[in-house]
């Protein structure tokens, strides 16, 4: 039961990750595309604010993801052990 409830929010967050990968993705296709309009207009400046965010917000998608997998298996392995262990001691008993 516990492994289901886990994988539903680590399915979430996990296609929060992914779409910020396709929008880094696509960030750097239009920019290489449009290499010549960005360097004649002067827009260096916009696309770097905007890359910063895009990453930004990849980082701290991509670290909740890894906060919950590692707390989401320590509570499993916490309850696993605990159970182990009550089975023991129930045998020994």
């Amino acid at each position: 039961m516990l492994p289901v409830a886990s994988q539903l929010i680590v399915g979430e967050q996990d296609m929060r990750v992914r779409a910020h990968n396709g929008a880094i993705g696509r960030f750097y296709l239009d920019s290489l595309l449009g290499f010549s309009a960005l360097r004649a207009h002067g827009a260096e400046r916009a696309m770097t604010v905007e890359h910063e965010a895009r990453l930004t917000e990849w980082t701290r998608a991509s670290s909740q993801l890894l906060k919950t997998k590692l707390g989401s298996l320590s509570l499993q392995s916490v309850v696993a052990y605990g159970l182990a262990i009550a089975i023991l001691s129930h045998l020994i008993t």
